[in-house]
């Protein structure tokens, strides 16, 4: 439950900044783990919301701005709206663009502009209509309803069954295309295989298919980055002389130990809970670690969507790539202390944090190892830092017998 309360805490959050950080005021910010916006209900300026279930019924003359595990909107929205959900459902109407990242996607009601869809299942049903275009990436889309002008995916199994006004672009994997399905533009897709096409299907245009040859995704050559990567993929990449490589990571450590000198000197207390919390909760530290990327630069995405988002999407990446390299401080100034304790020395942060760091980057320095240290330091100690801010509410929480 707690973990629950600290999500939707930083949903609200970040839309509450993407609104302050552009200069608007949101007329309403609801929050709570039923959020509901009657049919009677009208608001005339932005509106966001944070719950674990989210109806909104109402009318919404502005953006929406909507975070939960289900969303359900009914009502109108003269705006764009933006959601990021579990599950979301469109029955209603949006008079202006529509993006949305979700696990499961459904459309069944009408989109005035356009469509964005980042999901892993997703749907439009015969009564949905989207006027302007459709971009999409997900696992699996079926297109039942109408898209006024072109279509662009990236998915695995799309199925088509209604009319698209333009172009019918994108890498799909498994296409098939049903005998009410019609394209007024040209067809052009690249899979591992061909599309299955009913005789009463239309396409106006061309139809080009481009068969996905082996390897024609593989990374390309890194050059000399490729030494950060597992298993020495790369053999032909350049690496540094190994004298560069040793000043180059002294110099790295001096500036880890700078930055993580002066985290533990400005927060003390942050720096204490997210030991803690790195010594009772390792594994939930380093799911939620290896998790975080994904769901940070998914924000990200979806903020740089709109105008308003822009400002807040860079401000997150800048902020998680701080976080990410200061990391790898709390797992460092674990081990730092553990080996004070095991040669008899008294207990000492800087002298520990150093320790600490000294190994991180020796390890570095061994093959096929340098990989796995970065991940498993940067993991635990960004997952660590995440929840540690939990703990002082669930201090509180049991102090107050709650």
């Amino acid at each position: 439950m707690r973990r629950k309360n600290l999500k939707r805490r930083i949903f609200f959050t970040l839309f509450f900044l993407t609104l302050v950080s552009c200069g608007v005021k949101p007329a309403r910010a609801d929050r709570g783990e039923m959020v509901l916006l009657g049919p009677e209900e009208i608001i005339d300026r932005d509106y966001f919301a944070a719950g674990e279930k989210i109806t909104l019924s109402g009318t919404i003359n502005g953006d929406a701005y909507l975070a939960g595990e289900v969303v359900i909107v009914d009502g109108r929205i003269n705006g764009d709206l933006l959601v990021l959900s579990g599950t979301f459902t469109l029955l209603g109407e949006v008079s202006d663009d529509v993006r949305v990242a979700a696990g499961q996607a459904n459309i069944e009601g009408k989109v005035g502009k356009s469509l964005t869809l980042l999901s892993g299942n997703a749907g439009m049903a015969r009564n949905a209509e989207v006027k302007n275009s459709l971009l999409a990436l997900s696992g699996n889309l079926e297109i039942l309803g109408s898209v006024g002008r072109e279509a662009n995916l990236l998915v695995g199994q799309a199925l088509l069954g209604g009319p698209i006004g333009g172009d019918f672009k994108g890498w799909i994997n498994d296409l098939t295309l049903t005998s009410s399905a019609s394209v007024a533009g040209n067809l052009e897709y690249q899979g591992s295989q061909k599309g299955i096409f009913s005789p009463e299907a239309s396409v106006s245009g061309k139809i080009a298919f481009s068969p996905r040859e082996k390897g024609a995704f593989s990374l390309p050559n890194l050059g000399k980055y490729g030494e950060f990567l597992p298993g020495g993929v790369f053999k032909n990449a350049s690496r540094p002389e190994p004298k560069k490589t040793a000043v180059f990571r002294l110099f790295g450590l001096a500036i880890a130990y700078f930055f993580g000198f002066g985290f533990l000197r400005l927060w003390p207390q942050k720096t204490r809970e997210a030991m803690t919390v790195l010594k009772t909760k390792p594994f939930k530290s380093f799911l939620l670690g290896f998790v975080s990327p994904g769901m940070v630069f998914g924000l990200a995405l979806l903020f740089s969507l709109t105008v308003l988002g822009i400002p807040l999407a860079f401000f997150l990446i800048l902020t998680f790539v701080f976080l990410a390299y200061l990391a790898k401080t709390f797992l460092a100034l674990y081990i730092g202390q553990k080996i004070l304790i095991g040669l008899g020395h008294r207990e000492s942060e800087p002298l520990a944090l150093l320790a600490g760091l000294l190994v991180y980057y020796l390890l570095r320095f061994v093959p096929g190892v340098r990989f796995l240290t970065v991940i498993i330091f940067a993991f635990l100690g960004l997952g660590a830092l995440v929840l540690s801010f939990g703990t002082k509410k669930a201090k509180k929480s049991k102090k107050n017998g709650i």
